[in-house]
């Protein structure tokens, strides 16, 4: 766990993929993030799990109250020169969807 400055100034508390990633199975993890969610809560914070891999992933860290996230699920690393055409391309899927 630790924190980042945002743009503007805004503090967002990161919770470590160590913890994330086995939230799901490890009663103890996942104890530690809902933990670390609601102290990030209580001071205003927002809170970013890193290390989202699956569907599963990303449904707990929800349930848990964190709003953001990162993580393989929704996207491989990629160059910077390759993030507007994922932006667009996933805007266009998510349109034809609805």
């Amino acid at each position: 766990m630790y924190r980042a400055k945002a743009d503007g100034g805004a503090m967002v508390v990161v919770y470590d993929r160590q913890f994330v990633s086995s939230m799901t199975t490890d009663g103890g993890s996942r104890a530690v993030v809902a933990a670390a969610v609601g102290l990030a809560n209580a001071f205003g914070r927002d809170a970013l799990a890193e290390g989202i891999e699956t569907a599963a992933d990303g449904a707990a860290a929800l349930a848990l109250g964190c709003r953001y996230g990162q993580g393989h699920w929704y996207a491989r690393p990629m160059p910077t020169s390759e993030i507007e055409r994922f932006v667009r391309e996933r805007a266009v899927a998510r349109a034809a969807s609805n």
